[in-house]
Formats: structure tokens, sequence, C-alpha cells
């Protein structure tokens, strides 16, 4: 792997007492996406705890998930800023995201749409566990991002507004929010009820010039969402409770701009204009049910854990009359739009038992039941692009946790995947061939394997690694849909192998009077990955081939007394894959795949009841090389600056945060790599909001 001075020096800073970590004390919270319910200390990885704080600071600044998570998750790409979360990997690969352990990802069909399902104004917090790791099944081959929702406490009822603004305040780009939050404790049974609504304006560049629309992933810019939200916690006695969550996340663009190509030759970046759009507008309209049933003391003093839970997802993404859906039979120039249907059910049983046959071993065992079907249409004559398929998981695991010494734990753990699929007969797009393509029922079985070390070196300082794998698949509904060759059998077509990830990690983790912090090399690689590659249409299709990514993470920070933290977020990593079928790992993942090195520097902290923070982000320079010696794609890095700040007075909460202070132009990093004059995408200019919220 490539050392930057950077990360030598990073390394070095560990001489020092005077580093921390930006967010809360972490290593006392529990992970409840490490299935056992664990704190941080005892694991062997990388893990980021975003915290309400935390969340509540950047949410200022940021209204969608992503941009959070750019700004306070090392290995997280730039943000999209839009409907479609494509390109947004962790180390290099696709995290698996999860709410309260719903997934959240369609294994069959991954439209990119899985960090937009919840309002942010309803999330706790959020943990991220780094690296492949097969805790919770399919997908996490970068990671696990766990959003955890708020639970019902004391009783309380809150109201909260918002508006945000460019900074000229042009009519179309201005954007507001409301929502109310109730909470209730009646003795055994608590309930929270949440409500939020935002209408989201046109969004502008550092120019005052409006960016371009997306016209097949879809925008948050002049949208509306709403989100109600309902969680019932019951305790049926002192060992045992059950809880009910549930979501009803919708978000829709209300299509009222069209399109206006830029010209990557001149930087000329895409815009938009008032316009009517054939079609319907772009949505995602997700319904997620869980019921959660927890017991303390089960069959022999063990913690019990079952999850039941149901999603209905639908999103249907913007439309063109792009080649790929041209059939003579409907005429020249035919107009269409795709969406993905997909429903979700799943049990997730989880046992804890502590002193395993009377030794320090803890082990955690269960077993997860998951079962996807899903199809993809085109919305506007009806065709099928992708067949519905159904997608049968059973997958039973073993978690063992060894406290060896007092200052050493080893942890191992098996998890066998056992995936059945179904697929008809179908027949492909007139653009692709209309092929007759000849159904299956194809069928893996893997077992996934970890073995992970933590040595809590003294009171402050920890050394943790591992080696783990990830379990995910390549979109499988990418793969079938562009079956381009006649007499294709899906029972032994290649492509829908299973992705294996293997992950290695060494890090060092420090927790003081004077901070916190954590350093990580680490590097994943599969001998037969899933690459992202873009048609002249815009339509991301799959391609198969060994990837290798490997990188070094630091989240780091300095208490400057009781007044404020200086933290420190950087990631720097480089992701290769096979560009000739040679078995050797020549050439550079793109854009889509991999991020650029970032580094974020931020001071935050409070004086009385006012609070802020103060963010500077910037994202290197990268060149593509393209396995030939010469240079796939070239991305010029861009710096920005963001303020957060709050003021509380009694009941109120007064809050401003203003996005690209220093009103930066630049091209987001994706679009300029991609160099499509129609997706030619410049960053949102200086934007301000302002927001207010009452508690009762």
């Amino acid at each position: 792997m490539r050392k930057s001075p950077l990360a030598l020096a990073l390394l070095a800073s560990l001489s020092s007492p005077l580093f921390a970590e930006a967010l809360d004390n972490t290593e006392h919270l529990v992970v409840t996406a490490s299935r056992g319910d664990k704190p941080v200390s005892s694991l062997p990885n990388m893990v980021t705890i975003i915290n309400a704080e935390a969340l509540e600071r950047q949410g200022r600044v940021n209204d969608d998930l992503s941009s959070i998570l750019a700004q306070l998750v090392p290995g997280f790409a730039p943000p999209s800023q839009q409907l479609s979360s494509r390109g947004e990997s962790l180390r290099g690969r696709q995290p698996l995201y999860l709410i309260d352990g719903v997934p959240q990802s369609n294994p069959l069909r991954d439209g990119s749409r899985d960090g937009h399902t919840i309002d942010i104004a309803l999330i706790e917090r959020v943990e991220v566990i780094q690296g492949a790791n097969a805790l919770h099944g399919m997908g996490a081959s970068g990671g696990i991002i766990n959003i955890v929702t708020k639970r019902p406490q004391d009783d309380s009822l809150s109201v909260n507004a918002g508006i945000e603004s460019n900074d000229d305040f042009d009519k179309d780009g201005l954007g507001y929010h409301l929502g109310a939050s109730l909470a209730k404790n009646l003795g055994d049974t608590q309930f929270l009820l949440g409500l939020q609504y935002r209408d989201r304006g046109l969004f502008f560049d550092a120019n005052d010039q409006a960016i371009g629309t997306d016209p097949t992933q879809g925008d948050l810019m002049d949208s509306r969402s709403s989100d109600l939200f309902a969680k019932v916690v019951h305790q049926l006695d002192a060992q045992q409770q059950l809880s009910l969550t549930v979501n009803a996340f919708e978000l829709e663009s209300r299509g009222d701009y069209v399109l206006v190509n830029g010209d990557v030759a001149t930087g000329r970046p895409t815009s938009s204009i008032k316009g009517d759009n054939p079609g319907d507008p772009s949505r995602n309209q997700v319904r997620t049910y869980s019921l959660d049933y927890r017991n303390s003391q089960f069959f022999g003093g063990q913690q019990f854990h079952g999850q039941l839970f149901y999603q209905d997802f639908e999103g249907l993404f913007g439309g063109g009359t792009f080649a790929t859906f041209q059939d003579p039979a409907l005429g020249p120039d035919f107009y269409d739009q795709s969406r993905i249907n997909s429903q979700k059910t799943g049990l997730k049983l989880t046992l804890v038992k502590d002193q395993l046959a009377g030794l320090p071993v803890k082990a955690v065992y269960g077993l997860d039941l998951f079962r996807d079907k899903t199809d993809q249409d085109l919305a506007q004559s009806g065709r099928t692009w992708v067949p519905q398929s159904r997608y049968d998981n059973l997958a039973p695991y073993l978690q063992l946790d060894w406290q060896l010494l007092d200052s050493v734990l080893i942890s191992a753990g098996l998890r066998h995947e056992k995936v059945d699929m179904k697929i008809p007969d179908y027949q492909t797009l007139y653009s692709y061939g209309g092929y007759q393509v000849k159904g299956g029922t194809p069928s893996f079985s893997e077992t996934m394997k970890n073995l992970g070390a933590s040595w809590q070196i003294n009171g402050q300082w920890r050394l943790f690694a591992n080696l783990s794998q990830g379990f995910s698949m390549p979109d499988v509904g990418r793969v079938t849909r562009g079956v381009n060759q006649p007499d294709v059998s899906i029972a032994d077509y290649l492509v829908l192998k299973p992705i294996i990830t293997d992950n290695r990690e060494l890090g060092l983790a420090y927790q003081g009077d004077w901070g916190r912090g954590q350093l990580s090399l680490w590097e994943n690689e599969s001998d037969l990955g899933s690459r992202l590659v873009a048609n002249a249409d815009g339509i991301f299709e799959v391609r198969r081939e060994a990837t290798k990514v490997n990188g070094f993470s630091a989240d780091l920070g300095f208490y400057l007394g009781e007044s404020g933290t200086l933290g420190l977020v950087y990631s720097q990593l480089d992701g290769r894959y096979d560009s000739n079928d040679d078995g050797q790992v020549d050439a550079d993942l793109d854009a889509a795949n991999v991020s650029p090195d970032s580094l974020t520097v931020y001071l935050d902290g409070q004086y009385g009841d006012l609070d802020w923070r103060l963010a500077a982000s910037h994202y290197f320079d990268k060149d593509f090389a393209d396995g030939q010696g010469g240079q796939s794609a070239h991305f010029d890095g861009y710096s920005l600056l963001s303020l957060s700040l709050g003021y509380e007075l009694g009941q109120h909460k007064l809050s401003f945060g203003v996005d690209n202070l220093l009103d930066k132009q630049y091209i987001d990093y994706l679009a300029q790599t991609q160099a499509s004059n129609s997706s030619y995408q410049a960053g949102r200019g200086r934007t301000l909001r302002l927001g207010y919220r009452y508690n009762f």
C-alpha cells in the first residue's frame, strides 16, 4: 500500500497524549450492530459512532445522511447530493445499510436508494463498523451502517421547523421543513410518534446557476419528503420486552425542471430550466415494520433477541428516450422510466451465553432467515426489465469471544450462508437483443470466517487486528437484464456467483484524559469482485473481475480544555481490478467504485448555551490508471468549509448552518471522472439553513 507523508505523520502523532476522537465517549457505548450488543472496546474493527449531538450539529449543515457520513466517517465517498447513493462507497466497496437491524439494501436489484429511507430527525445515532464482515450477512463488503432510531423515554412533546436557501435567496431555491414528536411513558408501556416533512427547492452552484437535474437516478432538490414514525415498547416483566417499530417514508421529485447539458471540454456544468417532464416524478416509497422480543433470562440464563421484519420498497427512477429503452414496436424516441419493486421479509434469532461451560468465553449464536422478492419494470410501457425473482437466505452463525487474559480478547466466528434463488424464464429488452433466457434456481453455499484480537495495552491504549470475510451477491437484476447473447441459462451463469471479500485490518485506539482516537491499516480483496460500469445512457452494468482495495484511516481529536475539540478525519485508499482477466489487478477502480483521499479538520465545542462546529474538508487530486500505461480519468480535488451554530434558551433552540461557507465552485467527484456532458454536475454553492425547535 502506498503510504502518504500525512499517514506517516499521523502514525507518529500517537506518541503524544493529546489526541482524541471528536464524537462521544464511544468506548463505553454498546454497538447493537455487533449482534451481541458489545462495547466498542471489544470489537477488533475500526468503529465510528455518530451520536445524537454530532448528528444534530452536522444536520444543521446537511439534511441528508450521505453528506453527514462523508464528513464524519473515514473512507466514505463524497456524497452525490442526489436521491441515488451510487458511488457512495465505504472503503472502496458497498456498505450494508440497516435501520435498527433491518436491511435497507435489495440483494436482487440494488437501485442505490438504500441511503434515503428515513428522515435524519428520527435518528438517535449511527453505528459504522468498517470493513467486510458477515455479522448480518448479505452485502456488507465495505462495512455496516446501522441507523438506530429514537426511543421513547420521558414524557415529551417537541416541534421543529426550518428554512434553507442559497445565498442569493432565489425564490426557486427556497426550502423548508416541519416536524413534531410526541413521547409518552405509561408505566410498562412507552411510545414515540414522529412526523417530519421537508420541501426542498432547486440547488444552485457557487456561480448562482441552477444545478442540473439527473433524469436517470432522481434528485433530492426540487422534491418533497415525509416520514411517519412510530415505536411502542412494552415491558412484559423484569426480563422481557416487546417492541414494535413502523416507519413510512416517501420522497418524491416535483419534476418541474429539465436538464440542460453541460460541456466537459469548456468546463461548463449542467444546469436546469423550467420545463415539463413526461412520465411520473422519481420517488422512493418505503414501508418498514419490525417486531422485536428480548429476554434477558432465556433458557439457562441466556440473553435472547428475536426480530421479525417486513419492508415494502418502491423506487421509481427518472426517464428518457434512452437507447436502452427503445423498441421499433413502440415507435421512435419512446420515453420510458424504470421502477424497482421489492418486498423483504426476515427473521433474526440471536442468543448470548456468558461464561460458556464455566470458561471466560462469551458465545453469540443464532439463525437468520431472509426472503427478497424483487422485479424491475418499465413504468410507461409495462415491459419487464428484470423478472420477478426470489432470493432465500438461511444463515446459522456462531461468534466466540475468549477473554484469554485480563487485557487480551480473542474473537472467532463462523457464518454459513445458504442462498437459493428462483428466476423465471424471461426475454431481454430489444436493445439487449431480445433474447429468450432460460430461468433457473441457482443456489450457493459458503461459510464465512472471522478471527480477531484486541489487546488492552494499558488503561489508555488498545491494539486490535482482524481477518474477516464478507458475503454479498452482485446486483442480480443488473446481471439478468444485461444478458446480450443467445442460449444463456441462468442456472450456470458465472456472473451470478457470490462475492466473497477477504478483509484484513490492523489498528490502534486510544482513550484517555486528553482525548480519543483510532488508526487503521487495512486491505480487502475479492477473486471475483463486482464493478459498476456506466453505458452510454448513464445506466450502470455489472462487470465481474478480481478487485483489491487497501488504505489507511484515521479518526482523531484533541481536547482543548472544556471549551472544545479539535478533530481530524483522514482516509487514503487505492483500488485496483483485473482489466484483462490474467489474474493480476492492473487498473484503477473508477470513481463509481472508490473514493478519493480525503481530510476533514474540525473544531467544535460549547460555551454556555452556545454550541458550534467549524469544519474544513479537502478531497485530494486523483489519477486513474487504465492498465495500459495510460490514464483513464483525472479528478481535481477541492476544499469546502462549513459552519454550524446552536443556541439554547430555556425550552427554545435556535440553529444556523452554512454549507460551502466560502462559496467554492467545483464539479462533483463522480461527474468529473465520468466526463459526460449530461452528468457534468457542479456541487452546491453557499447554502444557508435556519432552524427552530421548541420543547413543551
